[in-house]
């Protein structure tokens, strides 16, 4: 999954995700619903099923990094999003730590 560069950037990936959840069939998107320039990309087909669930990790990485610069609180992003405060706070710690150390550099850096 690594290998595709995603030109598009998180349009790309949240455009793909739509198409895949428009031509899945029934309410599971499996490896065979994934587009060929993902598969191509990412080597041979056995190896589908890891591309699968790196692509979903993106796709939650990214939904999780945007919403948290919007509602920098597990409180106010639990809400947001539907679900509970604990697994908030476990999203933003496996997916924003960076987010968090990149506010730090830069507020380091202005203050100097």
């Amino acid at each position: 999954m690594q290998a595709y560069s995603w030109p598009g950037n998180i349009r790309q990936l949240k455009n793909l995700i739509e198409l895949l959840c428009i031509m899945a069939n029934g309410n599971t998107i499996t490896i065979e619903d994934l587009p060929d320039f993902i598969l191509d990309k990412v080597g041979e087909r056995s190896t589908a099923e890891n591309a699968f669930e790196a692509i979903i990790d993106q796709v939650k990485q990214a939904v999780i990094q945007d919403y948290y610069k919007r509602y920098p609180s597990s409180r106010e992003l639990s809400k947001a999003l539907g679900f509970s405060q604990s697994k908030a706070n476990r999203l933003i710690n496996q997916y924003c730590r960076t987010l968090e150390s990149e506010a730090a550099v830069s507020s380091t850096v202005d203050e100097g």
